[in-house]
């Protein structure tokens, strides 16, 4: 949860490597973590079934919304764009990897 102070110290001590958030039997997280999560799946993935997904602090729900074809996304520029969830993994990956010194063209 990004109101927890906790949550963004982890993610900037070691920038490249997901927080360890993880409780008791290594996969739900210690304490409530909402509106948190890694990029694991592609826009729009619907199987709970899936390792990490199906709770509310599932650490790999998938980025989801009541649009079809996609989901509405704020970017750290302030900008809300609609991102298909026909786009390639890796390019959302790279969309939502900050500090990488990488160049993302269109998208």
């Amino acid at each position: 949860d990004a109101g927890n102070p906790s949550g963004w110290a982890t993610g900037t001590v070691n920038i490249g490597t997901p927080p360890l958030l993880l409780g008791p039997g290594g996969f739900t997280p210690a304490f409530p973590v909402f509106n948190l999560t890694t990029v694991r799946y592609p826009i729009g993935t619907k199987d709970g079934g899936l390792p990490g997904i199906h709770t509310d602090g599932g650490p790999n729900n998938p980025l989801i919304s009541a649009h079809s074809g996609g989901a509405q996304c704020l970017l750290t520029d302030g900008s809300v764009r609609f991102l298909s969830e026909n786009m390639n993994l890796e390019t959302l990956k790279l969309l939502c990897t900050r500090n990488d010194g990488k160049v993302l063209g269109e998208y």
